[in-house]
């Protein structure tokens, strides 16, 4: 499948080791949570980086010490999955685990935003970026407000009319190590 993968890192401060893209702290405050951010690469190419909200994915990375790839859970073209059933029945057979932290709530992609110039460009306007609870579940929060952080939107639809999740473009043109 033609289908970017995106680097998952444990901290906000992850993103100055891989990238000299110089980023809003307004932005890096939104870490962790549910935003990509398209950066450019040391070495050429662009890549898609986000720090998780989950504990647990951001535990592994810790224990790992270096950042992980990562897709949406989806085949390319298709639409995320959000049940762990659903996964489960479209990826067993085809990957070696899937690990099972249940079914995703509230089941809206991150937003994308690409920073490798100014003003910033979203990509893809996601799901709300306020911080979670003890539970898990997500705060009323702030979305992504153009004029605050320097971020015009380029996508083919005014944001008034895009749904939580729609894609507009890509991680990134990456290229190999």
């Amino acid at each position: 499948e033609d289908k970017p993968l995106l680097i998952l890192i444990a901290e906000a401060e992850g993103v100055l080791r891989m990238s000299d893209t110089r980023i809003d702290p307004r932005l890096l405050s939104l870490w962790p949570g549910p935003l990509t951010l398209i950066v450019s690469r040391k070495g050429g190419g662009t890549v898609g980086v986000r720090v998780p909200r989950d504990g647990f994915i951001r535990s592994v990375l810790v224990s790992a010490g270096v950042p992980l790839y990562s897709t949406s859970v989806n085949r390319s073209g298709e639409p995320p999955m959000w049940r762990i059933s659903e996964i489960t029945a479209e990826f067993a057979d085809s990957v070696d685990f899937i690990v099972d932290g249940g079914d995703i709530p509230h089941g809206v992609s991150s937003t994308i935003i690409d920073v490798t110039s100014k003003p910033y460009r979203i990509l893809r306007q996601g799901g709300n970026l306020g911080q979670g609870t003890a539970e898990g579940d997500v705060d009323p929060g702030p979305r992504i407000d153009g004029p605050a952080v320097g971020v015009e939107d380029r996508t083919e639809a005014p944001l008034s009319q895009l749904q939580p999740g729609q894609d507009h473009g890509r991680y990134g043109n990456q290229q190999d190590d």
